[in-house]
């Protein structure tokens, strides 16, 4: 079954944010953005894979007769357009730019004096 446009470009979309996460993640002035964009996607891709499950059961569809494949690009899809407003809130939003911004998130025991 052919899924909508929208949809199929908005997983490449995702697919980019996901990358972007992973980059963020790795690189310690943008980890609280990486976190930021990653908590963000997950809640609204999970949220968007739900809502499918959900409405094919609303018709009666058997939960092993659901495809899983078109879930996964809900679930994509909902995370790239979550980051997309994470990324826009962190660009244009004074106090959430000025967190992203700040000090770098350690990792645990990294600083002086501390242990792990």
């Amino acid at each position: 079954m052919p899924q909508p446009l929208l949809l199929e470009l908005s997983t490449f979309l995702g697919a980019a944010v996901l990358f972007f996460t992973v980059w963020c993640l790795a690189t310690a002035r943008r980890r609280v953005l990486g976190v930021l964009v990653g908590c963000a996607g997950m809640l609204t891709g999970a949220l968007a894979a739900l809502v499918y499950t959900l409405v094919h059961m609303a018709r009666g569809v058997d939960i092993d007769f659901i495809p899983h494949e078109p879930a996964a690009q809900w679930f994509v899809a909902g995370f790239g357009w979550s980051g997309v407003l994470v990324l826009l809130a962190a660009a244009f939003v004074p106090s959430v730019r000025s967190r992203v911004n700040g000090p770098p998130l350690a990792l645990r025991g990294s600083k002086r004096g501390e242990s792990g």
